[in-house]
């Protein structure tokens, strides 16, 4: 399960995002640049990878709790949040059904204790306004998730809580698509509600941009 998901995200993170992309995605958004308004007339069915492949970059928030000897403890720290979701069914262009991944990584140095977390999802997900299709011109939009997560997690140094996790989890996620001014932005909050047994249920809150 583990080899599964870590090669999905490798597929998504570093194989399709320049083979899809016609323009660097960033690069448009940062420069205004907007895709065809419309679905383009043709064959309905016909599957373009090219406009089904969304992405999003974003900062996270993540926490999540520990058992020590003095009892339960709550660890927190800041990353980056990377979304990249492959549009399956456009019905039509108001919601859509996608399965993708949106990798997080935290990271967290001190003098006396660092911290390092790593969670990979692959999430099917339910969309209905903005973000749906790149054709959606709706300034909102809203969506949900479900799906198994792989996480891994260390800390060090002389006053580090101890942490040393490897698990698969299942989580669900849940967030807003907006639009201000004309860019995108989305915000995302995620929850463990499964783990192993004495596993940790991780929680995160992203915000970031759209990039399409």
């Amino acid at each position: 399960m583990i080899r599964i998901i870590s090669l999905f995200a490798v597929i998504f993170c570093l194989g399709l995002s320049p083979a899809l992309a016609q323009v660097d995605a960033y690069d448009e958004y940062l420069n205004g640049k907007k895709r065809g308004q419309k679905s383009p007339s043709g064959d309905k069915k016909a599957f373009n990878y090219r406009e089904r492949y969304l992405a999003e970059l974003g900062a996270s928030f993540y926490w999540f709790d520990v058992n020590t000897i003095y009892g339960p403890a709550t660890i927190t720290m800041p990353g980056v949040n990377y979304v990249a979701r492959l549009v399956l069914n456009q019905y039509p262009d108001k919601y859509s059904l996608s399965i993708g991944t949106h990798p997080s990584l935290g990271l967290q140095f001190g003098n006396f204790a660092s911290y390092f977390m790593l969670s990979v999802p692959v999430m099917l997900e339910g969309t209905i306004g903005m973000g749906s299709s790149i054709y959606n011109e709706s300034r909102i939009g809203a969506f949900v998730g479900l799906g198994p997560e792989y996480n891994i997690a260390r800390s060090w140094g002389d006053f580090a809580l101890p942490v040393r996790i490897d698990q698969v989890a299942a989580v669900a996620a849940v967030g807003l698509r907006f639009r201000i001014r004309e860019r995108g932005y989305y915000l995302r909050y995620s929850e463990a509600f499964w783990a192993p047994v004495q596993g940790q249920y991780f929680r995160t809150i992203a915000f970031g941009n759209s990039l399409f």
